[in-house]
């Protein structure tokens, strides 16, 4: 969300440097096994800690060169900070409490998503234009964070479930993934499982979430940054943020379990993720002004003045929608590839983080208001594929009985 007060002034740099740091992830996730394997978990967490600290100390005095140098840099560490954290994940636990730290995992990420908008809320409190000192003190203080996190993990170990057998520290269990060090076996193993069964319709909504990150993570928040009939923009930013994760968690929280106790379907979840997502649009293209995303602007939106209201209301709908979506995504994945898990979540990643980067690029000369139905009409091709995979699966269901 914190890019979006750079994107506010420089709406170009900002998503330039975004769409190179995802298209650099989704190519360097392959390597992340082999690198990780050769420098060893916690030497890999730190030097990939470094290289994000260098983004967002890039953006302190920011010039075009240094931020697409640091995004390059930081699109090729997140690669190997994936894998890195998935392994101390993955060897913090046992197979019998593996769900419930996944969630305890997934849960301090969305709050780390609140504290830095509340801090964002606080920083611009009362402000009507971002100056140099609050951005100044806002990218300090997360390239701080950000270094404190890094030399943090290298004081984790492997708990009691893992079994050292080499007397080595840096020894943790691995994932399928991670024991295929060659990133082009990799690479052509993930892609022949995946696109060797019915998950294969699943490649639409993966597109759509990437589409739809990009929306709410940068673009939207421009947009309420440059609204400047809102009373104080900027600060709105940093609320929508909260809002939206709040969306995120609560979600997160009721249809995950909604859909682990069998309460609803994986199809009737992902009816209602999309038709928050819809809904979500609709009125953005209503209240939104025209030109937001491009400029700071007072126009009025399509049917009036813009309320800001409405637009938290429509951030907290699409974190809402968000976790519908993810939820449910795992769930049939974790169905169909139940022993090749791994190797069909690299393919999600690396489609979902080409589509992020795509979907960026898209949005230097689209406007607003084509974006929302691009995105929409995205998401009703991935929701209507998803409902035949969904379909192959439980007619194969069938057949076995």
């Amino acid at each position: 969300m914190v890019l979006a007060v750079l994107d506010c002034n420089e709406y170009k740099t900002g998503r330039t440097s975004l769409a190179i740091l995802y298209g650099i992830f989704a190519i360097s996730k392959w390597f992340g096994p082999i690198i990780t394997d050769f420098l060893g978990i916690k030497l890999s967490c730190l030097i990939a800690g470094a290289c994000y600290c260098f983004y967002m100390v890039s953006f302190i005095y920011p010039f075009i060169e240094t931020i697409y140098i640091a995004a390059a840099l930081t699109g090729l560490a997140g690669g190997v900070l994936w894998t890195a954290q998935a392994n101390i994940v993955i060897s913090s636990t046992d197979t019998k409490h593996s769900k419930r730290d996944g969630r305890i995992f997934w849960g301090c990420m969305q709050f780390s998503r609140l504290l830095g908008n509340v801090f964002l809320v606080w920083i611009l409190s009362g402000t009507k234009a971002i100056g140099q000192n609050q951005r100044i003190l806002l990218y300090i203080v997360l390239a701080v964070a950000c270094g404190v996190g890094s030399v943090l993990l290298l004081f984790i170990f492997p708990t009691k479930f893992i079994e050292k057998s080499k007397g080595d520290e840096n020894v943790m269990t691995e994932t399928l993934s991670d024991k295929i060090l060659n990133p082009f076996k990799l690479f052509h193993l993930s892609m022949k499982t995946f696109f060797n069964s019915n998950a294969v319709w699943l490649v639409f909504i993966f597109v759509y979430t990437g589409f739809a990150f990009g929306f709410y993570s940068t673009t939207y928040m421009t947009c309420i940054g440059n609204t400047k009939l809102f009373a104080n923009p900027d600060e709105f930013i940093g609320i929508a943020g909260i809002i939206l994760g709040i969306g995120e968690i609560i979600g997160g929280s009721l249809f995950g379990i909604a859909g682990e106790k069998k309460l609803c379907g994986r199809i009737s979840i992902i009816c209602i993720g999309l038709l928050f997502h819809l809904f979500s649009y609709a009125f953005i293209y209503f209240n939104v002004p025209f030109k937001s995303p491009f400029m700071e602007t007072y126009e009025n939106a399509f049917w009036g003045k813009p309320s800001f209201l409405m637009a938290a209301t429509c951030a907290f709908f699409l974190g809402l929608g968000d976790s519908c979506f993810y939820s449910q995504i795992y769930s049939i994945l974790g169905e169909i590839f139940e022993s090749n898990s791994p190797l069909v979540f690299e393919v999600f990643t690396f489609i979902q983080s080409l589509s992020i980067a795509g979907f960026f690029l898209l949005s230097l000369s689209t406007t607003l208001h084509l974006l929302t139905i691009i995105i929409a009409a995205v998401g009703v091709v991935g929701v209507i594929t998803f409902f035949i995979a969904e379909y192959q699966i439980r007619s194969a269901a069938k057949r076995e009985l």
